[in-house]
């Protein structure tokens, strides 16, 4: 299992030597970043998409797979993003979806299981976006929550453990948050209340057990965010109390 420590370190490691020459005149432009397996995502505030670091997969969708040591432009007309493990989700302001990457489990919704190095659109009509480690969440504008990718663990949520679907699936409605772990998916509901399925062999789910749920189920109410990682949960609750299991 990979240390986290290390993770972190290596992640802020590849973060400041790709920003360098950034941080001395354009540090104050960048508004979100988003660290992938072996990769970088910065968003500027002028809604420009740039990125660093591992390219093998075309994660940086700039047409190649060159690794990139310093920053570059990736896209304009950007909201907001999230990085996989080797793939990348990219909301652009007028809410379109875009993804490029790895695409073994069809975790980029085009209906294929092809590499992308370019960006290409998959949806209309999204207001956020999550990316797991073979896993797609899409948040709709209608609070509708859509996923693709890898479905092994059943954390697409739709009642079976199909290895894997390359479009986006309905998942729930009534969806104002989520997050996509390793192989298992926390999603928040207009209500508050707390939902989960996917893969549970470290209690990430914190339903009481370790076996895999491939359709949702109610895990709390009363809370306001939620993170997931590799093979744990975090999720803050409205009182503003930290919880966590594993």
């Amino acid at each position: 299992m990979r240390n986290f420590h290390f993770i972190l370190v290596a992640v802020l490691t590849l973060f400041m030597a790709c920003t360098k020459k950034e941080k001395i005149s354009n540090h104050k432009s960048i508004i979100q970043i988003s660290a992938g397996g072996d990769y970088t995502l910065v968003l500027r505030d002028d809604n420009s998409l740039w990125g660093c670091g591992g390219n093998s997969f075309g994660q940086l969708g700039d047409g190649t797979d060159t690794d990139r040591n310093t920053l570059i432009k990736i896209a304009d007309g950007v909201k907001a993003m999230s990085a996989g493990e080797f793939h990348t989700l990219v909301l652009k302001t007028d809410n379109s979806l875009w993804t490029c990457g790895n695409n073994i489990a069809g975790q980029l919704g085009d209906g294929t299981d092809t590499d992308r190095n370019t960006l290409i659109k998959i949806a209309d009509g999204v207001k956020a976006v999550s990316a797991g480690f073979l896993h797609s969440l899409v948040l709709k504008t209608d609070n509708s929550l859509w996923a693709c990718g890898n479905n092994s663990s059943g954390q697409l949520g739709g009642g079976s453990y199909t290895a894997y679907k390359n479009t986006l699936i309905k998942v729930a409605d009534n969806v104002k948050d989520m997050s996509a772990g390793g192989a298992h998916t926390l999603l928040l509901k207009t209500d508050n209340s707390l939902w989960a399925c996917g893969h549970n062999s470290h209690g990430q789910l914190g339903d009481g057990t370790i076996a895999n749920r491939n359709t949702l189920i109610k895990i709390a109410d009363g809370v306001k965010a939620v993170s997931t990682g590799l093979l744990h949960s975090l999720v803050l609750k409205t009182d503003n109390s930290l919880w966590t299991w594993r």
